[in-house]
């Protein structure tokens, strides 16, 4: 009676053994640079991570983002964009060229609790095809960065006065 019963319960898929659900994943901002302007900055030679992140970026906030940016805590929902670009001289300026990528920092407590309640995703420059796929420790390897600054949230930049 008992494997009878195992067997009608396990049919009926009222347990489930398999795989657990994947996180929930970061989507590509559509129009974030409407969002508010955090900053811009130049990476320099002297930046540890240049080879990478050589050239000039943008940061993006979404309106709950910049509620975080004013009271030091970002609630679920804040989108934080790091918007990377060449950086090319023309006569005595340099200016923004190409894109190179951009990264998302998105805040849900509840799908990202190992990493501060913040998701990381990187996105190719014109295809928005996400790095994560080819690179499944790309999200940790931020978090490792950004662990370095858990007092403020997990955020680096701060907004330009």
């Amino acid at each position: 009676m008992v494997k009878l019963l195992a067997s009608v319960v396990s049919a009926m898929g009222l347990f489930s053994i398999g795989p657990a659900a994947s996180p929930r994943q970061i989507h590509n901002p559509e129009g974030f640079r409407s969002w508010a302007h955090v900053k811009t900055a130049i990476n320099d030679p002297d930046h540890a991570p240049y080879g990478r992140y050589r050239g000039i970026y943008h940061i993006y906030a979404n309106p709950l983002a910049m509620q975080g940016y004013r009271t030091g805590k970002f609630p679920d929902g804040a989108v934080i964009v790091f918007d990377l670009h060449d950086l090319a001289k023309t006569g005595f300026h340099s200016v923004t060229a190409g894109r190179r990528f951009i990264d998302v920092m998105e805040k849900d407590a509840i799908a990202f609790p190992s990493t501060g309640g913040w998701g990381y995703e990187e996105f190719a420059a014109g295809t928005g095809e996400r790095f994560s796929q080819a690179d499944p420790g790309m999200a940790a390897r931020c978090n490792g960065c950004h662990v370095t600054q858990a007092a403020r949230d997990f955020v680096y930049s701060s907004v330009a006065e």
